[in-house]
């Protein structure tokens, strides 16, 4: 029997590109577990047991009436349409109508088109957040990931600013009794670096020269902070954010900010008792977004503030999921 193991187990180094697809696949995971809360949040508001029982009433309805009228109907075909409103007025049709009505042949059908309705509702809703949320981890994949070593450890990368120095960097969480084996990863952005590349990307997703905020010096971005679903519970996204924080301490970064989602509350409890603050929150696509924020060099006033504050932040998490 193996020793169970635990963060001394745990090492962290500089990202290689050997460790590409194991990254990715750490990385695909983190996005696929999204997928159950924001399918059940948005069921939630989007499933209507009122609408589903209107719309399944009208279409058993519909059904019943043009049995009823195919029944009444001696001359009834494709291509004779007018035989069906004929049917339809015939002396006591209104009368048969209501006793098909009563049937439990009635309700049966009734049932059937029920949850045929409500699966299809349910159905529509899963593709729509599945979809949406492979794209986000599409274009992931197609932005800093595709080129993991030049955009956060080059100074020469065409993402990289003429003249700034890229105090990026990339790290990733290892096994230390294999250091191949990639478990959790984490990023610090230094936007400043990246300030055209970034300009550029947000003109190709629509935005203009007027509302684009450029980077300051100081703030760097905390990224891609994923741990592999078996390594949980052992201390490794705590590891992987000390490093970044001192990285960014020593580079001298003033901020680290951040963004996650509402519904990754294991995530946003970290992060706020790791002493991060909530900056604002914003609704993207499918998902609502928790943008928090640290100072680096915080007072111990400060950081008493924000450890007062921790209970409220948490409770607005738990509310917003129901719990």
């Amino acid at each position: 029997m193996q020793p169970a193991i635990t963060s001394k187990n745990i090492r962290l180094r500089p990202y290689l590109k050997e460790d590409y697809d194991q990254l990715i696949a750490v990385v695909l995971y983190g996005f696929d577990a999204l997928d159950k809360p924001l399918f059940v949040h948005h069921a939630k508001k989007l499933f209507s047991p009122t609408s589903i029982l209107f719309r399944s009433t009208v279409y058993t309805l519909l059904i019943q009436l043009a049995l009823i009228a195919f029944s009444n109907s001696t001359s009834f075909s494709s291509q004779d349409l007018g035989s069906l409103r004929e049917a339809l007025i015939l002396p006591g049709t209104a009368q048969r109508i209501i006793r098909q009505l009563l049937q439990p042949s009635f309700l049966a059908v009734w049932i059937f088109v029920s949850l045929a309705v409500a699966a299809v509702k349910l159905v529509s809703i899963y593709r729509w957040t599945h979809s949406t949320n492979r794209s986000f981890f599409d274009a992931s994949v197609t932005d800093d990931l595709s080129d993991i070593d030049g955009y956060y450890q080059s100074q020469r990368a065409a993402s990289v600013d003429k003249g700034k120095k890229n105090r990026s960097r990339f790290w990733v969480a290892c096994l230390d009794s294999h250091p191949q084996t990639v478990v959790g990863c984490v990023a610090l952005d230094d936007c400043w670096a990246h300030t055209e590349y970034l300009r550029k990307k947000h003109l190709s997703h629509g935005g203009t020269e007027d509302n684009f905020e450029a980077p300051r010096e100081g703030y760097g971005e905390l990224r891609r902070l994923f741990v592999h679903q078996n390594y949980r519970r052992l201390g490794i996204s705590r590891m992987l954010i000390d490093a970044l924080v001192e990285h960014a301490k020593e580079h001298g970064f003033e901020h680290v900010f951040f963004t996650t989602t509402y519904f990754q509350i294991a995530a946003v409890y970290g992060y706020i008792r790791y002493g991060f603050q909530k900056e604002k929150s914003a609704i993207l696509a499918v998902y609502k977004l928790w943008f928090g924020t640290m100072k680096l060099h915080a007072t111990e006033k400060e950081k008493q503030k924000q450890k007062s504050e921790q209970t409220a932040m948490i409770q607005e998490i738990n509310a917003f999921n129901g719990l």
